[in-house]
């Protein structure tokens, strides 16, 4: 008999209706330790929706989240927070006062929106700065956060997601409205999270295109028509004939440097 440990995160039936629409059928899922996993479909699929469940941040009208084996409607709310580091482009505007890059990262480590509040440890400070340098914001450190660039912006709040130490991390589109060299720079970040002693890190990233899977994710989830249709490994995501069947139009798919890309058959190509 072979034993599996239980699920860090766990969908099971879940379902989120509003105002008499679907926004999410019935989806069972579970989210194990270390496991890194990127959530992928059309626009309008209800990728957010899904993490948004999976994060807590919205109830199931049917069915259940659990986290550790716990049914998450019977735990305390501010609990249920630390459980998850969660960031969407609105959360760079949250911020109070005039903080730097440093502090919005170091406030990960204590879940507050401004370094006041807290007194910070050696251990603390040196895990910021070591987040600084992986998502190259060293020569950042001391800019004021509300100065930075989008994309500046977008790695300060994740280096603090991952400061945070929660069991789960979730990024909902961390790659959207960035120029190319710094997407790929994130990226790169993902990749190197093992480098600074993250490697058991769990996360779960929104992203678009095959091309923003960073190399250490090997878990694919897809939701089409607000209903989870696949889950599984990349491997077997990436062949083109699961895409194409998945996105019900026929694609190709090559690989440059362990970067896949996705293009969409030319018409007339195909027998």
């Amino acid at each position: 008999m072979v034993l599996t440990s239980m699920p860090l995160f766990k969908l099971n039936g879940a379902e989120l209706i509003r105002g008499g629409n679907v926004l999410l059928k019935e989806a069972y899922s579970a989210i194990y330790k270390g496991d890194k996993v990127v959530v992928m479909g059309r626009n309008g699929a209800g990728k957010s929706t899904f993490v948004r469940l999976l994060a807590g941040l919205e109830r199931p009208s049917h069915g259940e989240l659990l986290i550790g084996g716990i049914d998450s409607r019977t735990m305390d709310v501010r609990q249920l927070r630390k459980s998850v580091s969660y960031v969407s482009s609105s959360l760079q505007d949250r911020f109070l006062g005039n903080v730097t890059t440093f502090e919005v990262v170091l406030t990960g480590t204590s879940g507050d929106l401004a370094p006041y509040w807290h007194s910070y440890s050696d251990e603390e400070i040196s895990r910021a700065e070591r987040l600084l340098c992986t998502f190259r914001l060293a020569d950042k450190r001391n800019h004021l956060f509300n100065t930075l660039s989008q994309g500046e912006r977008q790695k300060t709040v994740l280096a603090r997601a991952f400061a945070q130490q929660s069991q789960l991390v979730v990024a909902d589109e961390p790659f959207v409205g960035l120029d190319l060299v710094t997407r790929d720079e994130l990226i790169m970040a993902f990749e190197e999270l093992g480098e600074i002693g993250l490697s058991a890190s769990t996360v779960v990233l929104v992203v678009h295109g095959t091309e923003e899977i960073p190399r250490a994710f090997d878990k694919v989830v897809f939701i089409r028509n607000s209903e989870l249709v696949w889950q599984g490994s990349k491997a077997d995501f990436l062949r083109p004939e699961l895409l194409s069947e998945l996105y019900e139009t026929p694609l190709n798919v090559f690989e440059v440097n362990y970067r896949y890309y996705a293009s969409v058959e030319p018409r007339g190509s195909m027998s």
